[in-house]
């Protein structure tokens, strides 16, 4: 009789290697049975973005291109997109395979019928007008981002600019200042400019020329830095930078063809620069001579001193105007150059603005050169008078009894009678007499004192109140004082008080 066994006792006659054997192949058996089959990828999804943000979910592959790299074609189309400046017209075009999205002429994104399957929509048309709507809102939410963003920089970036460009301001002004303060303090590190042995500006002309200089030079660099400013904040703002186009062509433009035009000038710059030199250096050596015979260092039997300065002004002027009208058509070719016609300009400006001064000059030249009124000389001029200190092209400088100068003009004097009065200085000499007194007899004792009219003499009454009249004497003798006091004691005239009259003053 045959003795069946027991599965537990089969098991136990089975030795451990066999057993681990076995275990391994139920296991691989399990693996392979799971296993897709070949040919088959596995299910796998893919996501649309713009930057961080989720746009759309693609499952189903396409084309032989799976979910994954679909939506990654489409998010680096999207991003091509954002940095083309909009706007941005999403639309939708029917293709072999499906429905394909674009943005203007850019294709983003191409969907199929599994793709609306795995979407849960029937209609493949329905699900591609969604996407194309989750796309246009993901776009115009990306682009109001990037919008506020820049807005943001920009806003940044010109609040620094601006603080960069007031403390280059405030740089070039106080090198500026400092620089010219340098320049005035030390007198000695500048020399004087010299043409061989022949000084043509003196150490204080070139100091003054550099300050100057310096000064306008900073200033221009100030423009320039505020130019630069304002054209870099124009520039950082989509609604300004146009105007910043705008401003930087109206502004290089004519630059650039002053520029043109000065390169082309260059060789008659270069000629009037000589000429400049040579008329300054005729104009200074005719100044030098003439003060020299001024100050009696030169003598030239046909110059007399006091004639120096006036005959070495009308020459210089002269050289002047007569470099300007013969020698600008040497320079620029022709009678009708722009300096000829600078020439022109300036006479007629000159004679037009010059009028009164050419005609005190005019009516002035008798006097100098006729020499009708000499230093030393006492004269009344246009109810002026005064003794006569200099004679020049311009005006009659006299000194007045007080001792102040006053300056008539040739042309004022020409309109009022004149008189000359001698050569001896006058005295003025004022006092007080008790306002009780007669001051008529005053007047006629205080003018016998002086002296007599045909001397100069004069009592003017100044002023009247209750300390007294104050009188002012004015005479040519030198003892005046002493005169007056005799005077007023023989008359029996009592003196006011020594504040009289200063309240009306």
């Amino acid at each position: 009789m045959t003795r069946r066994s027991s599965p537990r006792t089969l098991a136990r006659s089975v030795n451990p290697p066999t057993r681990a054997l076995a275990l391994l192949l139920l296991v691989g058996g399990a693996a392979l049975a799971a296993a897709p089959a070949p040919g088959e990828e596995p299910a796998a999804s893919g996501v649309v973005r713009i930057r961080e943000r989720a746009l759309l979910e693609l499952r189903a592959p396409l084309a032989g291109r799976s979910p994954t790299v679909r939506a990654r074609e489409a998010g680096e189309a999207l991003a091509h997109v954002l940095e083309q400046p909009g706007p941005d017209a999403v639309h939708l075009e029917p293709r072999e395979q499906g429905m394909a999205i674009l943005v203007g002429a850019t294709p983003i994104l191409e969907l199929g019928p599994e793709d609306a399957r795995a979407g849960g929509a029937s209609d493949l048309a329905l699900y591609a007008a969604s996407a194309s709507q989750r796309i246009d809102a993901g776009l115009k939410a990306e682009r109001r981002r990037l919008q506020i963003q820049d807005s943001v920089f920009s806003v940044s970036l010109a609040i620094f600019i601006t603080l960069v460009a007031f403390l280059a301001l405030r740089l070039v002004g106080r090198f500026g200042e400092e620089l010219a303060v340098a320049l005035v303090a030390d007198a000695t590190r500048l020399p004087a400019l010299r043409v061989g042995t022949v000084e043509v500006a003196s150490r204080r002309v070139v100091r003054r020329a550099l300050r100057l200089a310096v000064r306008i030079g900073s200033r221009v660099l100030q423009i320039v830095v505020l130019y630069v400013w304002v054209l870099f904040v124009l520039s950082l703002f989509a609604a300004t930078r146009e105007y910043g186009a705008r401003l930087t062509g109206s502004v290089l433009r004519p630059a650039a063809a002053i520029l043109a035009r000065a390169g082309g000038a260059l060789p008659m710059l270069a000629v009037a620069a000589l000429l400049a030199l040579v008329v300054g250096l005729a104009v200074r050596t005719m100044r030098l001579f003439f003060d020299s015979i001024a100050r009696g260092e030169t003598h030239v039997r046909w110059i007399p001193a006091d004639l120096a300065q006036p005959l070495g002004v009308l020459l210089r002027g002269a050289i002047l105007v007569l470099a300007i009208l013969f020698a600008a058509p040497l320079i620029t070719g022709g009678d009708a150059g722009a300096i000829s016609r600078l020439a022109t300009a300036v006479l007629l400006a000159l004679a037009l603005g010059a009028v009164p001064l050419l005609a005190s000059i005019a009516v002035g030249l008798p006097t100098v050169f006729g020499q009708r009124l000499r230093p030393g000389e006492v004269v009344e001029l246009a109810g002026r008078r005064g003794q006569v200190r200099a004679v020049t092209l311009l005006d009659v400088q006299l000194e007045d009894p007080e001792g102040a100068e006053l300056r008539i003009p040739h042309l004022v004097a020409f309109l009022h009678p004149s008189r000359a009065l001698g050569a001896v200085p006058r005295q003025a000499l004022q006092v007080v007499v008790g306002g009780g007194e007669d001051q008529a007899r005053v007047q006629s004792v205080l003018l016998e004192a002086a002296g007599s009219h045909a001397s100069g003499a004069r009592a003017d009454l100044l002023t009247l109140d209750a300390h007294g009249a104050r009188w002012r004497v004015t005479s040519i003798h030198t003892d005046l004082g002493q005169r007056v006091a005799t005077a007023l004691r023989d008359a029996q005239i009592s003196l006011g008080r020594h504040g009289a009259g200063e309240s009306g003053q």
